[in-house]
């Protein structure tokens, strides 16, 4: 290489640009993103063996967003109390879906699966009220479907200590 001249592909500083929607940084020929939400959904059998692996994903997704420990406990077992509660109610459902979005400031986590019976998760549980005070909002859905059947969701946020609700 003579002096002056950069070898071609190699980047001296990074370059900012968009790649699949998100802003990302070019440096070294890899594109890097620095989009500071992760988005994580799951389908799986909608079975209480798997709880253990949604557990595991929110709680990875609130350490990557550098969430203090108080935080990631709480997305973890709010987690498991959820889809707790949205197995005891569902009929007939074979999948359980879940939504997990991480940023610096919020975990939100949405668990859904089909259900025969038109029935939410029962709100005066003890599981319920563990839900309800590991988390800043929770919100329930029954929503009949079109073919048959009814869509159960439950969906909460957890900010970290010192942030503002959502």
């Amino acid at each position: 290489m003579r002096g002056g001249e950069a070898r071609q592909g190699t980047a001296t500083e990074p370059v900012a640009h968009r790649t699949n929607g998100h802003d990302g940084v070019r440096a070294n020929g890899r594109t890097w993103r620095t989009d500071p939400v992760s988005r994580v959904e799951l389908r799986l059998d909608a079975a209480v063996e798997n709880l253990p692996l949604l557990r595991l994903v929110a709680g990875d997704l609130a350490m990557r967003r550098d969430h203090d420990i108080d935080t990631i406990s709480d997305v973890q077992m709010a987690v498991d109390e959820a889809a707790a509660a949205l197995l005891d109610v569902i009929v007939g459902a074979d999948t359980l879906c879940c939504r997990f979005e991480a940023g610096p400031d919020v975990v939100r986590v949405s668990l859904e699966a089909w259900s025969a019976a038109a029935v939410g998760p029962d709100q005066n549980s003890l599981g319920w009220r563990l839900l309800t005070a590991l988390v800043d909002s929770v919100r329930v859905s029954v929503t009949a479907a079109a073919g048959g059947g009814h869509r159960v969701c439950v969906e909460f946020a957890r900010t970290p200590a010192g942030s503002e609700a959502p």
